[in-house]
């Protein structure tokens, strides 16, 4: 029950009280087209590098025919590594509901909306960031459920308590490069493990997914937390498997095997500030950190990563880091796509940055070198 550690506060959503007319009709409202503001203010890009994504963007990089198949897999798991305001977690659970809704009927929608909750995760080191993107998710999961069954939802039913359980377990607050949360304990997340339409809660830690452990619970041991693993055990039932439908009454157990995401697909922070001496100009300096997401993405997932990022300083290969982070990259055989935009301002508009942006698609199972690589001036958007 990660939710619990996190302490965060009560998503408000609606008010059960209010009042809907006879005949009203339910129907999806541009919820994933509202366009998102690009940033909150110029200390937040310069302190975090935090730039949201553009809808048209998020769009484009999940329409890529490997990732499209994975969405219409209900258990096909997603992470974002660093969340922002959900822009992608709300279009990956719109797009795979929306195939729910086409291959669904009034009897089994809400558990296999349940299942597809399951598959996504994310992480967002800041705390405003994670409550709106959690809110954003439960936006597009009423808007799906009141259209397919035209009706409103009650926060009092099992799919709604088990869905907002579910958002809490998989949404969390951390440093994905540090992989630990504001109370500097380690992020953990669970695995879903499904059999027919029941479920079992597996916690297991981020960081056990880049190998540093073979054991969950060496990880639990060497990082303080077993007695924390041990209390939230203790209060809850025991560890058996659950209707899905009721998955919030269930138990906490331990993965004891290794997990590894489908897809890891986002727009992570590019720079961080540093200590030490200002620029000339009376700036803080910074780091670029974007590579570091990267390398990370390909050590926690088993087939496809997609990334958005500064493009000219790797691709030439020149600023500190970059000389063997871009050759290797340019050199990889799993590099499957990368698109450059020279001109930032056509992504990121009057956001500015120098050196333009790319998108790198990697396919993990892709043997053979050579990539398609797009150049592109002007959107079509």
């Amino acid at each position: 029950m990660v939710a619990k550690i996190e302490n965060l506060e009560e998503i408000p959503l609606f008010n059960d009280s209010e009042d809907v007319k006879k005949g009203t009709k339910f129907d999806i409202k541009h919820i994933v087209d509202d366009e998102n503001r690009l940033i909150k203010n110029k200390g937040r890009v310069q302190q975090h590098g935090e730039v949201f994504t553009p809808n048209w963007m998020v769009k484009k990089m999940l329409s890529e025919p490997e990732i499209q198949l994975k969405l219409q897999d209900v258990q096909a798991t997603f992470l974002e590594p660093s969340v922002g305001e959900g822009a992608f977690l709300k279009e990956i659970l719109h797009q795979k509901l929306g195939y729910i809704d086409d291959t669904s009927n009034k009897s089994n929608w809400t558990e296999k909306a349940l299942w597809v909750l399951t598959s996504i995760y994310g992480i967002e080191l800041l705390t405003d960031n994670l409550v709106k993107a959690k809110q954003q998710m439960m936006k597009v999961l009423i808007e799906h459920y009141q259209t397919f069954y035209q009706k409103k939802i009650s926060s009092n039913t099992d799919f709604y308590k088990s869905a907002s359980f579910i958002i809490d377990n998989n949404i969390v607050q951390g440093n994905t490069l540090t992989y630990l949360n504001d109370s500097d304990n380690l992020i953990m997340f669970s695995k879903w493990e499904r059999v027919g339409n029941e479920v079992s809660q597996l916690q297991f830690t981020y960081k056990s997914l880049l190998g540093d452990e073979e054991n969950q619970l060496d990880l639990f041991e060497s990082s303080g937390q077993l007695d924390l693993l041990d209390d939230l055990m203790e209060e809850t039932p025991d560890n058996k498997f659950i209707k899905i439908s009721k998955v919030y009454k269930g138990g906490v157990g331990v993965m004891k095997d290794k997990f590894k995401f489908d897809v890891v697909i986002g727009n992570p922070p590019y720079q961080e500030e540093t200590q030490g001496k200002k620029t000339k100009n009376g700036q803080k300096r910074v780091k670029s950190i974007f590579q570091l997401f990267q390398e990370q993405a390909e050590l926690v997932t088993k087939d496809m990563t997609s990334l958005i990022y500064p493009g000219g300083r790797w691709i030439h290969q020149s600023g500190k880091g970059m000389s063997s982070f871009g050759l290797h990259q340019i050199n990889d055989k799993h590099l499957k796509k990368l698109t450059y935009y020279p001109d930032s301002n056509e992504v990121f508009d009057k956001v500015g940055i120098a050196d333009g942006i790319s998108i790198v698609v990697k396919d993990m199972n892709k043997e053979e070198k050579g990539f398609t690589y797009e150049y592109i001036r002007g959107v079509p958007n």
